[in-house]
């Protein structure tokens, strides 16, 4: 198990078991947000992400802070905490930071063996690594690209991507 606490200093366990792989499985396909727009087309399979390396689906912020609101989703129906308000809750870089790095520590937790734990940790912290890195290339990119409106065309960002990933 995993704690993270939102904007709100509201703290948040995240436990992944058969059982809430299955109901996030359930609760996602063809989840629709709060303003209506669908996020998931079909269902988020969490156990076979994690051991086919799909996890990309979690590199997006939005449907990552969705999941983890679906893996809460008993915590917050007991607290009667909505999915609009805890995204509302989950806008400040260290609660996201926390959260993410509950979400990664709690998938790590549900191997059944030591050393799948292990494995997950040190992916978790690649993926960490990972992360870092491609921020950082593009923050650059998109820091010159304000700089200098139209400085850069779509074919010479995406050639300043690819030389960043020699």
């Amino acid at each position: 198990m995993a704690v993270f606490y939102d904007d709100l200093g509201r703290d948040w366990e995240i436990l992944i078991t058969p059982r809430t792989m299955f109901r996030l499985k359930q609760l996602t396909q063809g989840h629709r947000d709060v303003m209506g727009e669908i996020v998931f087309m079909e269902p988020f399979d969490l156990a076979n992400a994690m051991t086919n390396n799909a996890m990309t689906m979690l590199a997006d912020i939005y449907p990552r802070t969705i999941v983890v609101y679906l893996l809460c989703k008993k915590q917050a129906d007991e607290r009667g905490v909505l999915e609009g308000d805890f995204l509302d809750a989950m806008l400040q870089e260290k609660s996201i930071a926390g959260m993410t790095n509950a979400l990664f520590a709690a998938i790590g937790d549900s191997f059944p063996n030591v050393q799948m734990r292990e494995l997950a940790r040190k992916i978790q912290a690649g993926e960490e690594t990972y992360a870092n890195a491609v921020t950082s290339v593009y923050d650059k990119i998109l820091a010159k690209i304000e700089i200098v409106p139209g400085a850069l065309s779509e074919e010479e960002i995406n050639q300043a991507i690819e030389k960043a990933w020699g």
